[in-house]
C-alpha cells in the first residue's frame, strides 16, 4: 500500500509539474508573439517612418531658416538684373524647403495608416496619448499642405515657419517612440532567451 502511495504521489506530482510547465511555456509564447506582433507591425516600421520624416522636416526648416539669413533686405544690388536672379534663386530655396515638406506629408500619410491599420498593438495609454497628439497635431499640416486648392508658395514665409514649431513639439514624440521599439525588442530577447534556457533544461533532465 505504502508503494502504491508513493508511486500515485509522484504521478501526481509528476503531472503538475508538466501542467504547470506546459502552462508556462504557452503564456510565454503568447507573450513572444504579442511582442513580435508590436514590433514588427506598429513600433518597428513606425520607428522607421517617424525618422525619415523627421528627417526630411529639419532639412524643410533648415532651409527655411537659411533662407532667412541669406536672402535680408538690402544686402544685394538694387539692379534689375540682380533681382531677378536674387528672387529665383530665393524662390528655388523655398521649393526645396517645400519639396523636403511635402515628402514629409506622404509619409504621415502612411504613418496614420499603420497606426489606423495597428491601433489595437499600441502598448500603454501614454503611448496611446501620444499617439493621439501627434495625429491631431499633422491633421492641420496634412490638410494645409495637401489641400489642391492652395499652392504652399503661396503661403507666406512666417506662416509657413509654424513647421518648425511643430516639428519640435513631434521630436518628444519620435524619440519616445524609438525607445518603446528599443525596450520591447529588450523584452523579447529575454523572453526568447529564458524560453531557450527552459527548453535546454527540460532537454538535459530527459537527458
Amino acid at each position: 500500500m505504502d508503494i502504491l502511495i508513493g508511486l500515485l504521489t509522484g504521478a501526481l506530482g509528476g503531472a503538475m509539474v508538466t501542467a504547470w510547465s506546459t502552462n508556462h511555456i504557452n503564456k510565454r509564447n503568447q507573450k513572444i508573439a504579442l511582442l513580435e506582433r508590436k514590433i514588427n507591425n506598429l513600433y518597428g516600421p513606425l520607428s522607421f517612418l517617424l525618422l525619415c520624416t523627421k528627417t526630411y522636416i529639419d532639412n524643410s526648416n533648415g532651409l527655411i531658416e537659411q533662407h532667412k539669413t541669406y536672402f535680408v533686405p538690402d544686402k544685394f544690388s538694387q539692379l534689375p538684373e540682380t533681382q531677378l536672379k536674387i528672387d529665383a534663386e530665393s524662390t528655388a530655396t523655398l521649393d526645396l524647403s517645400n519639396y523636403y515638406f511635402e515628402k514629409a506629408i506622404d509619409n504621415i500619410q502612411m504613418i496614420f495608416k499603420l497606426i489606423s491599420d495597428n491601433y489595437s498593438l499600441i502598448d500603454d495609454a501614454e503611448d496611446e496619448r501620444l499617439i493621439n497628439n501627434f495625429v491631431g497635431m499633422f491633421i492641420r499640416l496634412s490638410v494645409e499642405y495637401i489641400n489642391p486648392r492652395v499652392e504652399i508658395g503661396e503661403i507666406p514665409l512666417e506662416i509657413q515657419k509654424n513647421r518648425g514649431k511643430m516639428g519640435t513639439i513631434a521630436n518628444a514624440f519620435i524619440e519616445n517612440i524609438i525607445d518603446k521599439n528599443k525596450s520591447l525588442n529588450d523584452q523579447l530577447k529575454i523572453l526568447v532567451n529564458h524560453k531557450l534556457c527552459f527548453l535546454d533544461c527540460s532537454n538535459t533532465r530527459k537527458d
